[in-house]
């Protein structure tokens, strides 16, 4: 009865395996994809130009390389009243640039962009300015930390709350040597489980969670400043995010997280655009020199 049983097994699994050799084809027709309007702008009241971007959504068959927008027109109003209205586009990059007389400030109110192309229906969405960060403290501990044989310099950061808002931060950090006009970018690294690294290491995205409190984190700069530490300068920036600005770098976040992982979900970055999709974020941002 074993020998009977077996045989019948083995027989069943031979013709399986030869059932997925030869495998199943089927017509699957897929819907006819209806482009839509993309349109987004991230812009701190420290902006002195608005850069926005214009674009469709592509189809998943769709060939050739993405394009942006040429002729479309933004608006950008505060409490329904236009400030701005530009529809000039860089001829290099595509972006759609419009230059202020100053910064662009951090008004009270709501603000309203508006994105309007004559093949689409117009999109739109609204985002406050959050409260700008209050830094009460910053630090630096020069070679405080070792990685791979090198010494390098550990910061930490107090942040203290605004009660009644839910603060979200990006945090990261420049350098400068002395008598050097220019700053740099730096890599920065937290063993703080609160923080999330963003554009592969750029930068920290940090919330409080919705619990009012003050916030403390402890970085490290991917930097050996040991041949020269009393020439290096620091700057930590920290940009205050609104709600909308927080979900849009989560997503981002995990997007970036699930490249190159064939096991990962897909991941669908953030929009707030009503009529079609992009992100309208506004934020504020602080900076510390050290």
């Amino acid at each position: 009865m074993k020998k009977v049983l077996f045989i019948s097994l083995l027989s069943l699994s031979l013709f399986s395996c030869d059932r997925f050799t030869e495998g199943v084809v089927r017509d699957i027709d897929l819907p006819e994809h209806e482009p839509k309007l993309v349109g987004s702008l991230l812009a701190d009241a420290s902006d002195t130009t608005l850069v926005a971007i214009v674009s469709k959504t592509k189809g998943l068959l769709d060939t050739g390389n993405d394009v942006l927008l040429e002729n479309a027109l933004l608006n950008l109003y505060l409490d329904n009243a236009l400030l701005y209205s530009w529809d000039t586009q860089d001829p290099m990059m595509g972006y759609y640039n419009r230059a202020l007389a100053d910064t662009l400030g951090a008004a009270d109110g709501t603000f309203k962009l508006e994105v309007q192309h004559p093949d689409f229906d117009p999109i739109s969405a609204t985002d406050k300015f959050p409260s700008k960060a209050v830094v009460s403290n910053a630090t630096i501990d020069r070679g405080g930390a070792s990685m791979f044989g090198m010494s390098m310099d550990e910061f930490t950061i107090s942040l203290q709350d605004i009660p009644g808002e839910n603060q979200h931060y990006i945090i990261t950090l420049e350098y400068s040597e002395v008598n050097d006009p220019f700053w740099y970018d730096l890599d920065i690294n937290t063993d703080d489980t609160r923080a999330q690294t963003l554009s592969f290491g750029s930068a920290l995205l940090l919330s409080e969670g919705g619990i009012d409190a003050d916030l403390n984190l402890t970085f490290t700069a991917f930097l050996d400043s040991s041949p020269f530490p009393d020439d290096i300068q620091y700057r930590i920036k920290v940009k205050t995010l609104s709600q909308a600005g927080y979900f849009y770098y989560t997503s981002i976040q995990n997007y970036e997280q699930a490249q190159n992982n064939p096991f990962s979900e897909p991941v669908l970055i953030y929009s707030n655009m009503e009529g079609g999709y992009g992100a309208f974020i506004l934020s504020q941002t602080a900076q510390v020199h050290l």
